[in-house]
């Protein structure tokens, strides 16, 4: 144990425990201990992913059209929320360089960039690994796509531009109109569609977009604007759960990997968000993929993540626990949460966490708990009759899933050819029409991704293996202890309900039928509940973000929030949450417009449990929680 808390310590330093926070204030800076090696936290916050947002020396000489920073300068990302390491870093924490097959140099963002937490109490900054980062990545690409743009068009600044950078202005210019041509049909970031708050992003747009964009389709098709952005998940003990995602429809899959713990289904979740998050990636006629995704790096930061713990209560900053309430908390999480919510009683990051089916299941101490948002109950048919609503629907704002669930694209240069995105029916040998569902799409791309570069994987896999071994033997030796909405959301008749209820019906009829066609490959859509260790470090709370603190979770919905205030990081630590609710630091969260219409993707009701329990009962559970 002594060797593991040494090498945590080292890698610490190497990313500094002070640091200058904006422009004046000083404050302490504080990484937790989350069991990591040296090598594990250079690889998650060092090694590139495939990314490549923009040419270095682009965004080197360009500057901001609002106030005229140099975007290289740490004031523009800071504004944004992306922390910086330490004083000398060039770039903030997860922005990392990558480099194409001629040398040039791209930023791009690798996991770190969304997957760190940031929370400030007092005069301390507490930073955690695989958390959730506050900054506003949609305001980000808008304002660098805005000065793109804006060089572009003032000859001025052009020619400015272009004699910083050296290269011949005809071939510039093709260069930046492509690029702005590719974030346009991406993420439509000029268009003036839903924000997305700092700590969220619509992945699944991104991702749905960038495939789209890939096979070379029609991007006027169905590729819309994201409208149902979430929180970036923690990261702690994905690898060991069954299902990945906020949905839980990707399955973590077969650990391929003989010593460590390498999934195939993390590969496909970690390919598909490279994807989204700004890869290269095209595919010719005859359904070859070529993508800047860098599969060897993904194995290395996959089998760093296996060995991250989640984070403890730090109670020297923000407080003891009380062993009372702690205890109380226990007994009233046991009849309250835990049918949902598995439990990891150790340090054991190796403990598997397998799916849970339903509340009757027996599955041990931790689980993974995909909780439905629709089924048979919900149906159109179903509203129309007046039949009673399933109690144990989640009820919480169906967008993400449903989403994901129903959206279909042009399927360009797959056009024709076989799918080959199941293994395991004969879906394997279908063919793409000219439109097809975006998710068999991204799964044609993944497993041509894979079976293209299985000799990368096979020798990086080993590479990995050789690593995990010398690991395990110096710590046996050394530490030898136990210790786009599809037409189908505006076909449906009106049955008098608000717009949520209806795409609730018609996500409801198109999964039911699905689910009918094959139950495995088309599983009920859901939530997933995953275990709450580390919990406390990752508000706001729902897939959401729609709900700012543990306590505001345990209120019906109309005692919740419906504004508050995203983005100083500012902590709570006896409501576990947001401390800034009521502003002004931030941006502002809120549920319905001002004329009072619910704004979609942003509903924070549902997940009405524990709601009935006295306010003491209710600190109880939060204070066990804090425990976790």
């Amino acid at each position: 144990m002594l060797l593991r808390k040494s090498m945590c310590v080292l890698g610490m330093s190497a990313l500094a425990l002070t640091a200058k926070i904006g422009n004046a204030d000083i404050m302490s800076r504080v990484w937790l201990d989350q069991g990591w090696s040296k090598r594990d936290a250079q690889t998650w916050y060092t090694l590139s992913q495939g990314s490549r947002l923009i040419p270095e020396n682009w965004i080197t000489n360009l500057a901001s059209g609002q106030d005229n920073t140099a975007f290289s300068d740490r004031p523009f990302f800071q504004k944004f929320g992306f922390p910086y390491s330490d004083d000398t870093a060039s770039w903030p924490i997860g922005f990392v360089m990558d480099y194409d097959d001629a040398g040039q140099s791209y930023l791009g963002l690798n996991c770190a960039a969304c997957h760190t937490s940031q929370l400030k109490f007092q005069d301390t900054e507490i930073l955690a690994h695989g958390g959730q980062n506050f900054g506003d990545l949609r305001q980000l690409i808008e304002e660098l796509t805005m000065a793109v743009k804006t060089t572009l068009l003032d000859d001025m600044a052009f020619q400015q531009f272009q004699t910083k950078v050296g290269q011949d202005a005809d071939h510039l210019k093709t260069e930046m109109q492509l690029w702005l041509d590719e974030r346009h049909a991406i993420d439509r970031t000029l268009e003036g569609t839903q924000d997305w708050l700092p700590g969220s992003a619509d992945a699944v747009s991104f991702i749905f977009a960038a495939t789209t964009k890939g096979v070379s389709a029609d991007l006027n098709f169905s590729v819309t604007p994201g409208n149902a952005p979430v929180n970036f998940p923690p990261a702690w003990n994905a690898n060991q759960q069954a299902r990945l995602q906020h949905s839980g429809l990707v399955s973590n899959g077969v650990n391929y990997s003989i010593l460590g713990n390498a999934k195939d289904g993390a590969l496909v979740r970690n390919i598909s968000e490279v994807y989204g998050v700004f890869a290269d990636l095209s595919v010719d006629r005859s359904g070859k993929v070529r993508s800047s995704v860098n599969l060897g790096n993904l194995i290395d930061i996959e089998n760093a993540l296996s060995h991250l713990e989640s984070p403890k209560w730090p109670k020297d900053i923000l407080g003891p626990l009380d062993p009372i309430m702690v205890s109380q908390g226990r007994d009233l999480f046991e009849t309250t949460c835990a049918s949902c919510h598995g439990t990891i009683a150790s340090d054991d990051i190796k403990t598997q966490m397998p799916l849970k089916e339903t509340l009757a299941d027996d599955v041990g101490d931790a689980f993974v708990y995909v909780q439905p948002v629709v089924d048979q109950t919900v149906t159109t048919q179903s509203v129309e009759f007046g039949l009673p609503e399933n109690p144990m629907l989640i009820g919480t704002d169906p967008m993400m899933v449903c989403n994901f669930l129903m959206h279909r694209s042009s399927t360009g240069n797959l056009n024709g050819l076989m799918k080959k995105n199941d293994m395991y029916s004969m879906a394997f040998f279908d063919r793409f029409g000219p439109q097809d569902m975006t998710t068999d799409i991204m799964a044609a791309l993944l497993i041509r991704e894979i079976s293209q570069n299985l000799p990368t994987l096979i020798t990086s896999q080993l590479e990995n293996e050789a690593q995990e071994l010398g690991r395990l033997m110096s710590g046996w030796f050394l530490d030898n202890t136990n210790d786009g909405l599809v037409s189908l959301y505006s076909n449906q008749s009106d049955m008098g309900l608000d717009p949520l209820k209806r795409i609730r019906a018609a996500c409801a009829d198109f999964a039911v039928e699905m689910n009918r066609i094959d139950p495995v490959y088309y599983a009920m859509p859901g939530y997933k509940a995953r275990p709450l260790n580390g919990i406390w470090a990752t508000p706001p709370f729902l897939h959401n973000g729609s709900v700012p603190t543990l306590w505001h979770l345990l209120q019906t919905t109309e005692n919740r929030p419906t504004k508050f205030y995203v983005g100083s990081a500012e902590y709570d630590p006896k409501l576990v949450g947001l401390a800034n609710i009521d502003g002004p630091k931030g941006q502002k969260f809120t549920v319905t417009q001002p004329n009072g219409d619910l704004i979609l993707g942003n509903w924070n009701g549902g997940h009405e449990y524990g709601t009935d329990l006295t306010n003491q009962e209710k600190m109880a559970i939060i204070e066990y929680v804090k425990s976790q």
